[in-house]
């Protein structure tokens, strides 16, 4: 059955960065990210960075767990997020992250677990 999506667009993981809209105009994707994903790394890097410095696996698994389990809140710009958001809201992220973190680690354990039994 073919496609009905054009052929840039059948493979998602081919996609440009950079998309041609009209001859001349392209929309650059690369300013689009998720907020909490540079905040996760930090944080799992002060949490963990030491203990799990010879396991850059089970970092990667704890961040994948991390970010799934928040809410994406996906942004073009850094600055605008933190301008917007009150010292609440901030502190209340930080919770949301350090508790995501501590799940996630207790998440992949188990799983590690499970696995080599």
């Amino acid at each position: 059955m073919p496609s009905a999506l054009p052929g840039s667009l059948q493979n998602a993981d081919s996609l440009p960065i950079k998309y041609a809209v009209n001859e001349g105009d392209t929309m650059n994707f690369d300013t689009v990210g998720n907020y909490y994903e540079q905040h996760v790394y930090r944080q799992i890097v002060n949490m963990l960075g030491e203990e799990y410095v010879d396991d850059p696996d089970f970092l990667a698994d704890v961040a994948c767990v991390t970010l799934n389990s928040l809410p994406p809140r996906y942004i073009r710009h850094h600055v605008d997020m933190a301008f917007f958001m009150t010292g609440e809201e901030r502190e209340a992220m930080e919770k949301s992250i350090n508790d995501a973190i501590t799940d996630a680690v207790e998440f992949v354990q188990n799983r590690q677990r499970s696995e080599s039994d």
